[in-house]
C-alpha cells in the first residue's frame, strides 16, 4: 500500500504543477491585464487577458495528438517527463517577461507564447497522468485512484489562493499590481527540480510493458479518425467537467472582486476552501462510482446541475456576501466534485488500449479549448452583455446539457459494443 501511495504521489506531482501555473494566470488577471494588456476600458483589457488565457487552452489538441501519440508510442513515464519539462519553460517565460511599459508590443507576445507552451504541455499531461493512474490501480478501485489526478489539482488550487492571500496581508495592492504578483510564478518554477527527481524515479506501468506490439504514428492517427465519434462524445463528456471547474476556481477570484465587489482576501480564501471541498469530494465520488458504477453518477449530477447551476448564481447576486458566496460555491464545487470522479475513469475505459493516452487525451483537450479554457472570457462577456450578473450560470447549464447527452449516448454505444462481442 505504501508503494502505491509514493507512486500516485510521484505521478500527480507534475500535475500540481501543470494546474498550479494555470490558476496563478487566472488569480492574477486583473494584474496582469495591467502589465501587459493596457487598455483605456477596463473590461476590454481583461477580456484581452482572459482571451490569452483561453489561447493556451487551443494548443491542447495538438499538444493531445503529438504528445500523446509519443506517450502512446514509448511509455507513460517518458512522456510525463516531457510535459513537465515544457510547462516549466512557458512558467519561466510568463515570470521573466517585462512589462509592456518597457517592451511594448513584444511583451503580449511574450506572455501568448509562454501561454502556448502551457497549453501544448497540458494537452496531454492530464491524460498521461490519469492512464497511469488507471492502469496501476488495483482491480475494482479504477476511480478512486483515478480521482487523484483532479485531487492533485485542488492542491494546486489551494496553494495558490494561500500564497495569493499571503501576498494580500504581507504587501500593499499598488506593489502586487506592479510586480508583487510574480513572486507565485518564481516560487513554481523554484520547486520544478523537485518535481523532475519525483518524476524520474517513476516505474513504466505494467499494463504498457505487457503490450505485445506498440503502434506506429500513422497507426494511432488513422485510429484516432476512424473512432472520431467516440472522441467528439468524449470531449461533450468531458465539458461539464472543465466548465464547471474553470468557473469555481479560476474565475472565483475575478467574479468576486470585479462583479460582486468583495475584497480580494474574501474572494481568495472562498478558492482556497472550494479547492479543499473539490480535494475531499473527489476520491469519494471516485470510490463511489466504484461501488454503484460510473453512469448513474455521471446522470444524477448533470440533471441536478441542470435545475440548480443558474439558481444558485441568481440568488448569490441578488445580495452578494462571503457567507453567499461560499455557500454557493461549494454546492457548485459538490456537484463537479461528484461528475469528475466518475467520468475521468469512465473516459479512460472507454477509449481502446493502444491509443488510450492519445485518445483520451484529444477528447479533453479538445472540450477545455471549446468550453473550459474560455469559460472566463465567456462569463466576462456574458454578464457584460446582458447586464445579469448571474449569467455564467447558463454557460455551467449548457455544459450540463452536454454531459447529460454525452453520457446517454457513450453508454448506449458501450452497451451495444458489448452485445456485438458476445454474439460474435
Amino acid at each position: 500500500m505504501a508503494t502505491q501511495t509514493g507512486t500516485v504521489i510521484r505521478v500527480v506531482s507534475g500535475n500540481f504543477m501543470e494546474m498550479f501555473d494555470f490558476f496563478l494566470f487566472g488569480f492574477y488577471a486583473n494584474a496582469i491585464a495591467a502589465a501587459f494588456f493596457p487598455a483605456s476600458d477596463g473590461v476590454a483589457s481583461l477580456m484581452l487577458t482572459f482571451m490569452t488565457f483561453g489561447a493556451g487552452f487551443l494548443m491542447r489538441p495538438l499538444g493531445a495528438i503529438l504528445l500523446g501519440a509519443y506517450v502512446d508510442r514509448v511509455g507513460r513515464r517518458k512522456g510525463l517527463i516531457v510535459t513537465l519539462a515544457l510547462m516549466a519553460t512557458g512558467t519561466l517565460l510568463i515570470a521573466c517577461v517585462p512589462g509592456y511599459a518597457s517592451i511594448g508590443y513584444l511583451a503580449p507576445a511574450l506572455v501568448l507564447t509562454g501561454r502556448l507552451l502551457q497549453g501544448f504541455s497540458a494537452g496531454v499531461e492530464l491524460g498521461g497522468v490519469s492512464i497511469y493512474l488507471s492502469e496501476m490501480a488495483t482491480p475494482g478501485n479504477k476511480g478512486f485512484y483515478v480521482s487523484w489526478q483532479s485531487a492533485s489539482q485542488q492542491v494546486a488550487v489551494v496553494v495558490a489562493a494561500a500564497l495569493g492571500f499571503a501576498l494580500n496581508e504581507l504587501m500593499a495592492p499598488a506593489e502586487i499590481s506592479a510586480w508583487g504578483w510574480r513572486i507565485p510564478f518564481f516560487v513554481g518554477c523554484m520547486i520544478v527540480p523537485v518535481l523532475f527527481f519525483l518524476r524520474r524515479s517513476l516505474q513504466e506501468t505494467a499494463a504498457f510493458q505487457a503490450r505485445k506490439r506498440r503502434p506506429e504514428l500513422h497507426e494511432i492517427f488513422r485510429s484516432m479518425v476512424s473512432n472520431w465519434g467516440l472522441v467528439l462524445c468524449g470531449m461533450m463528456l468531458v465539458s461539464m467537467t472543465t466548465v464547471s471547474f474553470y468557473l469555481i476556481t479560476v474565475y472565483t477570484p475575478t467574479f468576486g472582486k470585479s462583479v460582486l465587489h468583495l475584497s480580494s482576501t474574501d474572494a481568495l480564501v472562498v478558492t482556497a476552501l472550494i479547492g479543499i471541498s473539490n480535494f475531499i469530494w473527489l476520491p469519494v465520488m471516485g470510490a463511489l462510482s466504484d461501488r454503484i458504477g460510473r453512469r448513474p453518477l455521471l446522470l444524477g449530477v448533470t440533471v441536478l446541475t441542470i435545475l440548480t447551476a443558474y439558481p444558485a448564481l441568481h440568488w448569490l447576486v441578488q445580495a452578494p456576501s462571503f457567507g453567499r458566496m461560499l455557500e454557493v460555491e461549494l454546492w457548485l464545487s459538490f456537484l463537479y466534485a461528484s461528475y469528475n470522479g466518475a467520468m475521468v475513469v469512465a473516459l479512460a475505459e472507454m477509449m481502446p488500449e493502444d491509443v488510450r493516452t492519445v485518445g483520451f487525451s484529444l477528447a479533453y483537450s479538445l472540450a477545455t479549448a471549446l468550453f473550459g479554457g474560455f469559460t472566463p472570457a465567456i462569463a466576462t462577456g456574458l454578464i457584460a452583455y446582458t447586464g445579469d450578473k448571474s449569467a455564467p450560470g447558463w454557460w455551467m447549464t449548457l455544459a450540463a446539457v452536454c454531459g447529460l447527452f454525452a453520457t446517454l449516448v457513450l453508454y448506449r454505444r458501450q452497451e451495444r459494443r458489448l452485445l456485438h462481442v458476445a454474439g460474435a
